[in-house]
C-alpha cells in the first residue's frame, strides 16, 4: 500500500529535521528533478555529493564519539588501494577494540594524496596521547596518525563533513563508511494537517536552523527547520 505524507521528521541524538510540504507527497517516489536525466554532470555530482554530506551529517549526529583519528599516507596511493588499507587497519583493531563504532571520510591533499577522518568510540586512557599515536601508527603502518579527543558531540557532524572531498574523484568507490553497529536516524514520514509553527510550538525546542525551498517538477514549497533541546552539549 502506497503512503501518502506531507510531513517528515529525521530524528538523531543530536537533533530533529523538520520538513513541511505544501503538497502531499506519494511515498516510495523517487523523482528528483537534480537527478534526473538530461541535467548534465555536474549537477548530479553535486546532488550524489549533498546527499553523501546529508547521510555522513545524520550518521555522525545520531552516534557517541570520543575521538577522532586522521590516518595519513607517507607515500602515494590510489583510494581505491586506500581503502583496503583502512579495511585492514580495522580487522585488526577488532582484534583489541572488539564493538567498537567508526565513521571514515576521505580528504584529498592539493597533491591528491587521500587521509582519512575517522570518528571513533574508543575508551582508553589519553593521559599520553602522542604515545597512543605512534601506537596506533604502527597498526597503521602507511604514514602517522593524528589522535583529538571529542569532548562535544555538538557540531561534530558538521565538523568532518567539511572534510569531504568538493573536487570530482574518477573512481567509483565511496569516499566515506561506517560501521554496520553505528545507530541509524530514525525517519517518520505522516499526514498531518497543523502547519509548520503549530508543530514546532508542540515540540518545543529550540530552531537552530530554517530554511525553505521549491521542488522543481511539481512546485513543492517546502519549509525545513533543525531543533535542538538547549541542554544539547
Amino acid at each position: 500500500m502506497t503512503s501518502l505524507y506531507n510531513t517528515k521528521m529525521v530524528i538523531t541524538q543530536n537533533n530533529i529535521e523538520l520538513y513541511k510540504y505544501s503538497k502531499t507527497i506519494r511515498g516510495g517516489s523517487r523523482k528528483d528533478s537534480n537527478t534526473r536525466k538530461g541535467n548534465g554532470g555536474d549537477r548530479n555530482r553535486k546532488n550524489t555529493l549533498h546527499k553523501a554530506k546529508t547521510k555522513i551529517l545524520r550518521i555522525v549526529n545520531s552516534n557517541q564519539w570520543s575521538m577522532m583519528w586522521t590516518l595519513t599516507y607517507a607515500n602515494d596511493v590510489s583510494i581505491e588501494d586506500s581503502k583496503k588499507d583502512v579495511c585492514k587497519f580495522v580487522k585488526q583493531l577488532r582484534q583489541i577494540y572488539q564493538q567498537f563504532k567508526y565513521l571514515y571520510v576521505v580528504e584529498l591533499t592539493k597533491r591528491g594524496r587521500p587521509h582519512f577522518h575517522m570518528l571513533v568510540d574508543v575508551a582508553v586512557d589519553l593521559s599520553d596521547i602522542h604515545s597512543y599515536e605512534q601506537y596506533l601508527a604502527s597498526i597503521w603502518s602507511h604514514g602517522f596518525i593524528d589522535v583529538q579527543r571529542i569532548t562535544n558531540s555538538k557540531g561534530v557532524g558538521h565538523y568532518i563533513s567539511k572534510y569531504f572531498t568538493k573536487e570530482p574523484v574518477d573512481t567509483s568507490c565511496k569516499l566515506y563508511g561506517y560501521s554496520r553497529n553505528c545507530n541509524k536516524p530514525i525517519e517518520i514520514k505522516c499526514l498531518d494537517i497543523r502547519d509548520s509553527l503549530e508543530i514546532l510550538k508542540e515540540m518545543n525546542k529550540t530552531v537552530v536552523y530554517s530554511s525553505s525551498y521549491q521542488i522543481d517538477y511539481n512546485k513543492n514549497q517546502v519549509s525545513y527547520f533543525v531543533l535542538e533541546d538547549n541542554d544539547v552539549n
